[in-house]
C-alpha cells in the first residue's frame, strides 16, 4: 500500500504535536522518538511505551525471548496477534487473564 501525501501529512503532524506536547522527547535518539509516537499513535498503554523506549534493545529482544510462552498462550487464547512488548506491568496482568480458568 503507498501512502498519499495526505496520510504522511497527518503523521507528520501526529509526530509534531507529541513532540510539542512532550519535550522531553527531544532527548531521545530518532529511533525512539519514533517508537515513543508509534505507540501513542497505536493506543498503547502508556507502561509500555514508557518501558518499551527506556531498556536498552538487546535487553529487550532477551525479555522479549523470555516472555513468548505467555505472548503465545494470549495468541492461542484470544486469537489476535499481539504486535507489541508488554512492560512488566501490564505482563501480570496479562498472565492473570491468560491462567484465569474459565
Amino acid at each position: 500500500m503507498e501512502w498519499q501525501d495526505n496520510d504522511k501529512n497527518k503523521v507528520n503532524d501526529y509526530y509534531n504535536t507529541l513532540l510539542e506536547l512532550n519535550p522531553e522527547l527531544k532527548k531521545l535518539d530518532s529511533h525512539k522518538q519514533y517508537d515513543v509516537c508509534y505507540g501513542a499513535i497505536s493506543k498503547f498503554n502508556f507502561d509500555d511505551i514508557d518501558f518499551y523506549s527506556s531498556i536498552v534493545f538487546t535487553i529487550m529482544l532477551t525479555y522479549n525471548t523470555n516472555i513468548g510462552s505467555l505472548k503465545n498462550g494470549l495468541v492461542t487464547k484470544f486469537k489476535t496477534e499481539m504486535n507489541w512488548v508488554p512492560s512488566p506491568k501490564t505482563l501480570g496482568k496479562l498472565q492473570d487473564i491468560v491462567f484465569k480458568i474459565d
